[in-house]
């Protein structure tokens, strides 16, 4: 007997979501001293050496607090994201996916690693039988930036996306689609808000037409169509129509001048067609379709933490929310915040990445959320394209008092985050996960 398809959500890096989200902790006594350089393992007090997890704790510690191995620390980390920055712009940014990572581990200064660890509220909450919302974070992708001079994309090429106007619905996606993480913010998991909605809106307006306009049309559109004949007869008409109401127009707009004059009046033909004759010129008014409309969004969590490591957790969560909402310094994914740190060599590189010059700032990252049922996409509900997170709202007194903890936390958080699409919607973005053609996730795009 053939084995079962596996979910959807289990064909795309099923090792990396947690079984019954246990956090993977780090063995003691697996050999991870040993894989640290000589000098680095000097350091290390003895009594820390047969425990994994205080002794990495006691070395980030150490090396925060050592301004010289923080700086190493961060020029590594730094070295790191440059490597990352090359292959994507080689190959592409990777496509979007929704496996939770493991549960961050707290007061961590991970710098560009950030995104491979989830910080979860409520902290026990079993996933794999629960509904929740994941909330991913990314490097804004500037529409029309890849693909340009510089930029090799062999993904897109592969894909026969070109570099003039957008030719397929995927490939306008593609920018919130394929995306870099922003390495220096976890993943978030929260639970199912009270607040969920979903808003669709289409620009619809009035249009009015001269007499002249819809001849003018009209007559174009049948010659347009090979009636030449039906078009003459049109326009003669027309012509012979404005020819027997040139003489009121004329009048009117004689009395118009006159009125003007005399007593600054200013009136339109319509005004003086109504309160003289009871009539006014036809407006031929159209109601026609303007533009579709951007979709957005706010959700409002109220957060009581039920110990000392959920404050904590809550504490992270509303800084990865600040942190995505503000724009870099400096080029994304960097620890110092410090511009001049290009590709190239700072001002002389004319030609080379404006987010490491001077005088330029790094857009803000975005964020892409989810509605999940268990270790899927959940089946019932909207899902949305990647968004900006245009407002975030912290209310530490959500009773109406000032009380916290006794270390400091405040006992009830609530947070409002509100979002806008970076894309339109059409009709085949709603109807099921077949848009997306290529990519090992292409399934999990789309049900808009």
């Amino acid at each position: 007997m053939a084995d079962e398809p596996k979910p959807v959500s289990q064909e795309v890096e099923d090792t990396e979501t947690t079984d019954e989200n246990a956090v993977q902790e780090t063995e003691s006594k697996s050999g991870w001293l040993e894989a640290l350089p000589g000098p680095v393992r000097g350091l290390i007090p003895e009594h820390l050496r047969d425990n994994a997890a205080e002794g990495l704790d006691w070395l980030a510690d150490a090396i925060d607090n050592n301004p010289a191995l923080s700086l190493v620390a961060d020029k590594f980390a730094d070295l790191k994201q440059q490597v990352r920055d090359i292959k994507d712009d080689v190959l592409g940014p990777p496509q979007i996916s929704f496996a939770v990572k493991p549960k961050a581990k707290l007061r961590n200064d991970d710098r560009n690693d950030a995104h491979t660890e989830s910080l979860r509220f409520p902290e026990d909450a079993k996933l794999s039988d629960t509904e929740y919302m994941l909330f991913q974070f990314f490097r804004y992708e500037p529409p029309f930036g890849r693909g340009g001079v510089g930029d090799l994309q062999l993904n897109r090429v592969f894909q026969s996306q070109g570099l003039g106007e957008y030719g397929t619905l995927e490939e306008y996606n593609l920018a919130t689609t394929n995306m870099a993480p922003d390495t220096q913010l976890n993943q978030v998991v929260l639970y199912m808000p009270p607040d969920i909605s979903s808003a669709y809106k289409a620009g619809w307006g009035d249009q009015s037409f001269s007499n002249t306009a819809v001849a003018k049309i009209r007559g174009g559109m049948a010659l347009r169509r090979g009636n030449a004949l039906r078009s003459l007869a049109g326009q003669a008409a027309n012509l012979s129509n404005s020819i027997a109401r040139a003489p009121d127009i004329m009048g009117a707009d004689f009395m118009r001048e006159q009125i003007a004059k005399s007593g600054g009046d200013q009136l339109s033909r319509n005004a003086l067609f109504s309160s003289a004759a009871g009539t006014i010129l036809n407006p031929n008014t159209e109601l026609l379709f303007k533009n579709p409309g951007m979709r957005g969004i706010s959700f409002t969590f109220k957060m009581v933490p039920n110990n000392k490591n959920e404050a904590e957790i809550i504490y992270e969560i509303v800084k990865t929310f600040k942190k995505c909402l503000h724009p870099t310094y400096g080029p994304p994914g960097r620890q110092q915040g410090k511009l001049g740190q290009g590709r190239g060599p700072g001002a002389l590189d004319i030609a080379g990445d404006a987010r490491g010059k001077t005088g330029f700032i790094s857009v803000p990252s975005v964020c892409k959320f989810a509605f999940m049922k268990g270790g899927e996409l959940h089946p019932y509900l909207p899902q949305f394209k990647t968004c900006a997170l245009t407002d975030v709202d912290v209310n530490y007194t959500t009773d109406g008092a000032y009380v916290v903890t006794k270390d400091g936390f405040p006992v009830s958080t609530e947070l409002k985050l509100t979002f806008k699409e970076l894309k339109l919607i059409y009709r085949e973005d709603i109807g099921g996960h077949d848009l997306v053609k290529t990519g090992p996730n292409k399934r999990l795009h789309g049900g808009y």
